[in-house]
């Protein structure tokens, strides 16, 4: 069975985030999975390409830096935007036209930091079924 080396619990969260590059475009692309420490992005070739291909069609060889910035929904915790610089460290083809991308947080505000908290700790509490007082 694998094993998932990751200190820090991520979550399932398909949450729209807008991601700029520095000198180049803004993109809407949907966030997969978080954590305190980072979160994957799925994109298609099209943004792919864009974020990590530079104009000549070859791959970027150095860090490769965004900004992200999205809202954190749900009723226990009280909506955030975050916005917070973040460092590709992983890509991975899903299909011809589907990519996941690890990012890791560099520069992310403490309120920022509280709420992703949150919102991951709230995710993982198991739920309470009140009729029979047992979780589901």
């Amino acid at each position: 069975m694998p094993s998932d080396s990751r200190i820090d619990p991520r979550v399932k969260a398909r949450i729209p985030t807008q991601l700029k590059i520095s000198g180049g475009p803004q993109l809407e692309i949907w966030m997969e999975n978080i954590s305190i420490t980072g979160l994957m992005l799925e994109a298609s070739r099209d943004d792919f390409q864009k974020i990590l291909v530079n104009s000549k069609g070859l791959h970027i060889h150095e860090p490769v830096e965004v900004d992200l910035k999205f809202s954190l929904p749900g009723k226990a915790v009280a909506q955030v935007t975050v916005n917070a610089r973040c460092r590709a460290i992983y890509v991975r083809r899903q299909s011809q036209n589907k990519y996941y991308i690890g990012f890791k947080f560099l520069k992310i505000t403490q309120r920022s930091k509280m709420a992703v908290n949150r919102y991951i700790n709230h995710k993982l509490a198991p739920t309470i079924n009140p009729m029979t007082c047992s979780e589901k």
